[in-house]
């Protein structure tokens, strides 16, 4: 099964966590490259307006194309209770090439649940498996390793379902 990983993260958080992840499955990596400058608490707050808003960004050309692959694991941090921006304008791009779905959320308290329904209403597919880590899933090795763990066996089952 080709697995391609997009993702988006602004302060590395969400890009630790697929590091970890695509050293344990074979995979292909998209960053979803913001333009915009989103350092400092005033782009922080504007980019959590522009989640709100449901503001699409501009975002550096996807050099790869999820519809060569079988599986697209879409990496996106929430922001105001939603998709980050770059992942938004992302998936309005690429959603009618995602074959499956799956999605890694990086949240600091909450907004996980809308987040992955937005963007499965978006994609126009349910997930085949979701991760979502919390700050406090950050700050516990344990139940970090865990989680990551459990995903990644879940992933791979379902590259053996498919042969």
């Amino acid at each position: 099964m080709k697995i391609l990983i997009a993702y988006y993260s602004r302060t590395n958080v969400t890009a630790n966590v697929i590091n970890k992840i695509s050293k344990e499955i074979d995979c292909d990596i998209e960053i979803i490259k913001d333009k915009k400058n989103r350092n400092g608490t005033l782009n922080y707050l504007k980019s959590g307006i522009d989640a709100v808003r449901g503001k699409e960004t501009e975002i550096e050309t996807p050099s790869k194309n999820p519809s060569d692959y079988d599986l697209t694991i879409i990496g996106t941090p929430v922001w105001a209770s939603t998709m980050a921006t770059p992942v938004l304008t992302y998936l309005n791009h690429k959603k009618e090439k995602i074959k499956k779905l799956s999605i890694i959320i990086t949240t600091g308290s909450s907004g996980i649940e809308k987040t992955i329904n937005e963007i499965e209403k978006l994609v126009g597919t349910t997930s085949v498996e979701s991760l979502t880590l919390k700050r406090n899933d950050l700050g516990n090795i344990a139940e970090y390793n865990n989680k990551i763990s459990t995903f990644i066996s879940k992933i791979k089952s379902l590259g053996n379902e498919s042969k």
